[in-house]
């Protein structure tokens, strides 16, 4: 086997597989999703998991990551590792005992690589990961989150592109899969036909409220598959089912990632309708779960825009007074508009300083990144990860060529929610009010 590029290669395609909100699958849960879409997509309705994983665009993905070509797909990866930021990429390439010394014989998928460079670009295996979007029901209207990904910000989003259609785009109408009880069991089934599988992430909407989700598990249990499955869910910390305290022991591990952006009421602006003290108290009861369930892993999921950002380093200390790691989702790149990258320099260099004056605080030195954020005896070196990672991040970090263009959409943006909800960001960030001013959120 020839000599691959350490700096293209990424083994996802030979162990993952996404399946989309609408039934299409995706070779890549960090992949650019709008480039996807601009390729012929295959659908759950019509495509098995299993046919999928040696579809035309898995095989072709395949090839380009063999033969050294950086997938377009792919570029947001390629973007967060620029800033010595942890990528999807990264994570997989551990997961392939690649990361350090990128000798292919001695990861235990070299034979998968190999037979595909053999074979065309197809495999022989089955995949182990699967990220699941199964329903688009949710509680909560987040500001960052696509209108196709939250019901009732889809709601709010038929409103507003009727008031500003150039900054409000229109939601497109779609049936998520998981709500039709045909294709719900078509995919438990195929489920059926994957033993090889050894996590899988269900995404909502708000995943406790959806039947589907328990539906999936409820079945992965009774098919006795859930015992050599770990099991990952996400929730924004406004839902408590009492229902998890029967299913998370009977995976072989349980992963609940709670979204919070703020350990502050910002969270309430940005996550709204969102009550930050509520969403607090329900924390404490998922970790009485911890402390009940061996199997359950908590942590922290946060996405970081150009205003929580600013308050990070009150997350940083939550994190080390709670004894939970954060993952830290991809750079926010959508919308446009609450991209870190646009935030003035006055208002970043404090951003650095208080995140330095944590980690100095909490002792909190840099250590070697590790992907493993879900070992307990990792905890304090996840933080300190997350941490230096967003101070380099801010500290490289350039304005985009269109940085004037955005910060007068991000006033509109504001402004346009602002106008259903009757708040103001002001009122969760003051210290904004210059710079927002300078480009006429106070006019």
């Amino acid at each position: 086997m020839y000599m691959l590029d350490k700096n293209v290669f990424c083994s996802s395609p030979w162990l993952h597989v996404r399946l989309s909100y609408r039934g299409y699958y995706y070779p890549c849960r960090w992949g650019d999703r709008n480039f996807y879409n601009t390729q012929s997509l295959l659908n759950l309705s019509d495509t098995s998991l299993l046919d999928y994983v040696n579809s035309e665009q898995m095989v072709a993905l395949r090839n380009q990551l063999l033969t050294g070509i950086k997938p377009t797909g792919c570029h947001g990866c390629y973007y967060e590792e620029s800033f010595g930021k942890m990528s999807g990429r990264t994570k997989q390439l551990y997961r392939s005992k690649l990361n350090d010394t990128f000798n292919f014989e001695d990861s235990p998928h070299y034979k998968l690589f190999e037979y595909s460079q053999q074979n065309a670009g197809l495999t022989n295996v089955l995949p182990i990961d699967l990220q699941i979007e199964i329903e688009n029901t949710c509680n909560s209207a987040c500001i960052m989150c696509h209108p196709s990904l939250s019901s009732r910000l889809k709601s709010d989003y038929v409103k507003l592109h009727q008031i500003d259609p150039i900054t409000f785009m229109q939601p497109i109408e779609f049936k998520c899969w998981a709500a039709n009880p045909v294709l719900l069991q078509k995919f438990i089934n195929d489920l059926k036909e994957v033993p090889s599988t050894e996590y899988i992430h269900l995404l909502g909407g708000e995943t406790l409220y959806v039947e589907s989700f328990y539906t999936i598990c409820e079945a992965l249990i009774e098919a006795d598959l859930a015992k050599n499955i770990i099991l990952g869910t996400t929730t924004n910390g406004t839902v408590y089912s009492e229902r998890l305290e029967k299913i998370i022991p009977e995976f072989k591990g349980f992963h609940l990632g709670l979204s919070i952006e703020s350990s502050n009421p910002l969270n309430d602006y940005v996550r709204y309708p969102s009550d930050i003290n509520k969403v607090k108290e329900i924390f404490v009861k998922f970790v009485a779960l911890r402390e009940k369930f061996d199997s359950l892993h908590l942590e922290l999921r946060i996405t970081p825009n150009i205003f929580s950002i600013f308050y990070l380093d009150e997350m940083i200390q939550y994190m080390c007074d709670n004894n939970i790691t954060a993952e830290s989702c991809n750079i926010l790149r959508n919308p446009s508009c609450l991209r870190m990258e646009l935030l003035p320099d006055d208002l970043k260099d404090i951003a650095v300083r208080k995140l330095k004056a944590v980690v100095f605080k909490n002792f909190l030195g840099r250590v070697p990144q590790n992907p493993n954020t879900r070992n307990p005896n990792l905890t304090r070196d996840i933080i300190s990860n997350v941490a230096y990672g967003y101070i380099d991040f801010l500290e490289g970090m350039t304005p985009p060529d269109d940085v004037e263009a955005e910060r007068g959409k991000l006033v509109k943006f504001l402004k346009g929610f602002e106008s259903l909800r009757g708040n103001t960001i002001l009122d969760y960030a003051p210290e904004y009010a210059d710079f927002l001013n300078a480009y006429g959120y106070s006019s």
